[in-house]
């Protein structure tokens, strides 16, 4: 995985493109010239939105 800098460059010369499961990921491999698309992931979408803090405090 490339949030150390210096395994970017491998990825950069190996993969053809980068898909990623988390929108700051693709921003990441974007930044460092990797082409990439953001798909997403199944599971995080049946997951319920955390409440907001004032939501929260009047349960």
């Amino acid at each position: 995985w490339a949030w150390r800098q210096g395994r970017i460059r491998g990825i950069r010369r190996s993969a053809d493109a980068m898909l990623t499961l988390l929108p700051f990921e693709a921003e990441f491999y974007r930044q460092h010239g990797v082409p990439v698309r953001f798909v997403g992931h199944p599971l995080a979408d049946m997951l319920p939105d955390p409440p907001d803090r004032a939501a929260a405090r009047r349960r």
